[in-house]
């Protein structure tokens, strides 16, 4: 067993699997011998039953034609010349089929049914020709299907019987024929070798993976440990086997030993790294908020320089227009001044003729009156022409034909007199409208003087605030024009200061970007640190390992230290 123990895992699967091809190739050349023998007693009865299989089936399939030819009696005419030509063909067929039948060798399969078939079928086929058909040819169809429904159905039933058994008996003779094969010392010599070989291949089978499976289990807890972080496990080299798999044991074990004093010096490292990360993280977080708020006040002082700038340009242009306004004002004021003057003077002027026209209104009054009079007088005398022009009228009526040539006069008179009457009238309302039209103008016109002396009087007052006006805007013209030469200068200063704040704050805020800059690349420095510290924790070093690389890493450190120094 020892010898077996030291063979190699290649040695010890060859061994076993070439003992199982010996077994397999005996099982294989028993099996080939037992399967020849079984081939050829097949093949005896294969032939065997062929032959009358293939005779009944011959016979089965003349029979059939000849029941679907009596059967189609049902939906022919039995007497029709072509019905009677088809049964004698049919017929004909299977007596054939009965002659080549009787003429083949003969076997000793159920040869009683098939001798009891073929008389029912030869007994059918001698009914039909010699009975059914001659009744049919002669027209007693009554006579005819009373020998079919009777003899003919009766032999018939009987041969589809049998042939129905036969059909049966066929497949129990195969069945039982293939059961009856004398393999059984054949079968026994297989099995038993089966049964060895596979005992045999199973011993070795579980011998061999039991021995691998151990150890593989054992590799296996190592990976997983060595999966789960754990590098202070120990391996013990004395249990180690003298084959592969003691090859893979010390592969582990010099994997572990370089992992794990990998993994400690990146513990060490990344623990060192992630104290100065913090610090220097610390101090770009203070030099980025000093350059914010630098940023932050350059960019108020510039924005107030460039307001004071705008502002004082605002006012230097706001005086310049204020001074052109003002003395734009104390010209139009001028001008206004004297328009008032000119406007006094004419409307005192259009006072008087205002006045003067309103003595003539109250003089055309008076005459417009008088017309009435005058009117009236004309109204009276067209009224007493009316009344003479009637009385004419009526003392030529009297007359009669002696005074028909005056009544045509005092007519015409009548009319005139009503003419110059309603003449009269109108003119009396129309001198009327001129009256109270006149009295209406008398009485706008002098309220339109009152009206002229009061505006005349309140022109006098607006020359007067005009003139303090005009005094007012000289004075407020030259100050203006102070104001504007102060603020002229204090734009230029103000332009310089602006100038230098605006490069202080470009300076102020390429430093804040800067220093965004530099606390972003420690922030993710620092943030990977900690992920590596956090994937670091998932290991576990032996101690002593870690406290060697330790004690090495503080060395190496102390010595740069002291160069430096």
């Amino acid at each position: 067993m020892s010898f077996i123990k030291n063979l190699s895992i290649k040695a010890k699967l060859l061994g076993g699997f070439t003992l199982v091809t010996i077994l397999a190739l005996i099982v294989a050349a028993v099996a080939i011998y037992a399967i020849q023998v079984s081939v050829q007693v097949e093949k005896q009865l294969k032939h065997t039953i062929n032959v009358d299989m293939h005779r009944t089936f011959l016979l089965s399939d003349r029979y059939d034609k000849v029941r679907d030819w009596v059967t189609d009696i049902l939906v022919v005419d039995a007497t029709s010349k072509q019905y009677i030509e088809t049964g004698r063909i049919v017929v004909g067929e299977m007596v054939k089929a009965l002659e080549w039948a009787e003429s083949t060798p003969k076997t000793n399969i159920f040869t009683d049914k098939v001798v009891e078939t073929r008389n029912s079928m030869r007994e059918v086929a001698n009914l039909i020709l010699e009975g059914y058909l001659p009744y049919l040819e002669r027209g007693m169809e009554d006579e005819a299907m009373k020998l079919l429904s009777t003899r003919i159905a009766a032999s018939m039933s009987i041969a589809t019987k049998n042939f129905q058994e036969i059909t049966l008996s066929y497949n129990r003779i195969l069945s039982d024929e293939a059961s009856k094969l004398n393999l059984t010392t054949s079968l026994y010599i297989v099995i038993s070798l089966t049964v060895l070989g596979v005992i045999i291949a199973q011993s070795i089978a579980y011998i061999i993976s039991k021995y691998i499976v151990n150890h593989t289990h054992t590799i296996k807890d190592t990976a997983l440990e060595i999966r789960n972080g754990n590098f202070a496990i120990e391996l013990d080299a004395k249990k180690f086997p003298h084959d592969e798999i003691g090859d893979i044991y010390e592969s582990n074990r010099d994997i572990i030993d370089t992992l794990s004093n990998t993994l400690a010096k990146v513990v060490v490292t990344s623990n060192i790294l992630a104290t100065e990360s913090k610090d220097l993280n610390a101090a770009s977080k203070q030099i980025r908020d000093g350059a914010h708020d630098a940023e932050n006040q350059s960019i108020t002082v510039a924005a107030a320089a460039n307001q004071m700038v705008s502002t004082t340009s605002d006012i230097a242009k706001n005086c310049y227009i204020a001074s052109q306004t003002s003395e734009v004002a104390r010209n139009e004021t001028n001008i206004g001044v004297d328009k008032v003057r000119s406007t006094v003077a004419s409307i005192k002027e259009q006072s008087v003729f205002t006045r003067e026209d309103a003595e003539k209104v109250m003089r055309l009054a008076e005459q417009s009156q008088k017309i009435g009079s005058i009117v009236g007088t004309i109204d009276e005398i067209a009224a007493q022409t009316n009344l003479l022009a009637l009385n004419a009228a009526i003392e030529a009526a009297r007359a009669g034909e002696a005074g028909r040539g005056f009544a045509v006069v005092a007519d015409e008179v009548r009319a005139l007199a009503s003419r110059t009457s309603k003449s009269t009238q109108e003119i009396t309302a129309m001198v009327r409208s001129i009256q109270e039209d006149s009295k209406t103008a008398t009485d706008s016109m002098n309220e339109s003087v009152v009206q002229m002396e009061k505006v005349a009087e309140k022109a006098g007052e607006l020359e007067s605030t005009l003139n303090t006006i005009m005094n007012s805007v000289n004075e407020v013209n030259a100050q203006i024009t102070q104001i504007a030469t102060a603020a002229e200068e204090q734009t230029t200063a103000t332009s310089e200061i602006s100038s230098n704040m605006q490069s202080i704050s470009n300076i102020a805020q390429t430093s804040h970007e800067v220093a965004n800059q530099a606390v972003a690349i420690s922030d993710d420095a620092l943030s990977l640190i900690d992920n590596i510290t956090k994937d670091l924790e998932f290991f576990k070093i032996q101690r002593s390992t870690l406290d060697k690389v330790n004690s090495e890493f503080n060395h190496k450190i102390l010595t740069i230290d002291l160069k430096k120094a």
